[in-house]
């Protein structure tokens, strides 16, 4: 079953928050600890129609480890990846890392494009997803996704959230592409990848404890 995002996150952070005795502060007091991404997986698949406009110009993704390539029933090449991060409790801002990354290589050639350092940032209902392209010295915005245009769904044990949706490129991920290979086989704001993510959400107050029991 799948609901309404915005509706889905509240959910699992009310159900989470009185599961550990939280309750919301009061004007001026502390601000309640942020949630920790825990054994977060994301994986990025090519849409058919994108693998294909890929496929033609003799272009072909793959996973810069510790990211791993995997293939659809379909064949369609996706990259696994797990991330890590954290998300504030009244869900204003979230911020997740992903391990490893991806490139796409022209067959022919040999030129390569490399997106590496990827990180996740939420504000509200909007993702904007940031990348190292090329071991440049600063990262820019390869991809974006929109909630509205999502699934999710709670994850009740553990904690947690899944979500399914598509990853649109940015006009710079368009210019990369152009520049690496003379010409971006997807336009600017075009589906790049259909994305699926699932990640726990674990107090970092409980997680603290946790450790402590763990020593």
């Amino acid at each position: 079953m799948t609901f309404k995002p915005r509706r889905v996150v509240v959910a699992v952070v009310v159900v989470f928050a009185a599961l550990i005795g939280f309750a919301a502060p009061a004007s001026g007091a502390q601000a309640l600890p942020p949630l920790k991404i825990k054994n977060g997986q994301v994986e990025l698949c090519q849409p058919t129609r994108v693998h294909k406009a890929f496929e033609e110009a003799g272009i072909a993704l793959e996973a810069i480890a510790p990211a791993k390539l995997t293939t659809t029933g379909t064949g369609r090449p996706c990259v696994h990846m797990t991330a890590q991060g954290k998300v504030n409790l009244d869900l204003t801002d979230g911020l997740a890392t992903m391990d490893g990354g991806f490139m796409f290589t022209h067959q022919a050639s040999g030129a390569q494009l490399r997106f590496t350092h990827v990180t996740s940032r939420a504000t509200g209902d909007a993702c904007v997803v940031t990348a190292i392209v090329n071991d440049q010295p600063s990262p820019i915005e390869i991809l974006t996704f929109d909630l509205a245009e999502a699934s999710v769904s709670p994850v009740p044990v553990p904690p947690g959230v899944e979500a399914r949706g598509p990853l649109r490129g940015t006009a710079d991920a368009a210019a990369a592409l152009q520049e690496a290979f003379g010409a971006s086989p997807i336009e600017d704001g075009a589906v790049l990848f259909d994305v699926t993510g699932r990640v726990e959400l674990l107090s970092t107050a409980v997680g603290a404890a946790t450790g402590l029991l763990e020593k």
